[in-house]
């Protein structure tokens, strides 16, 4: 790894808490749909466009982004049924992959 073998330097980004971690993508959300708005408002070539987009879509964002991260600070057991819901459907499409399948047979 990169922060050990930079010595006893520690970088503190790596030792965030999951929580942590769900409320910096909240927050990347609407950076990346105001991306989207401008590409498309470019696209369009037309200011109107963008002025509803913007009017509408980051307020939205802003305020579910908000209300996300108080429900999931209020009930966290929901957050490790997710990921432990998450976990287990990833785990089951992995396990009836075929190249995966095939894999454990040459190994057996």
């Amino acid at each position: 790894m990169l922060s050990e073998q930079a010595g006893d330097e520690v970088d503190a980004e790596h030792h965030r808490s999951p929580l942590a971690t769900v409320r910096t993508i909240l927050i990347a959300d609407p950076v990346m749909r105001l991306d989207h708005v401008l590409a498309v408002a470019v696209a369009v070539k037309a200011a109107m466009v963008l002025v509803l987009a913007l009017t509408s879509s980051i307020p939205s964002v802003v305020f579910g982004s908000t209300r996300m991260i108080r429900q999931m600070e209020r009930f966290s057991i929901g957050v490790t049924l997710g990921t432990t819901l998450i976990g287990g459907v990833g785990g089951e499409a992995m396990a009836s992959d075929s190249a995966i399948a095939s894999l454990r047979r040459s190994q057996a």
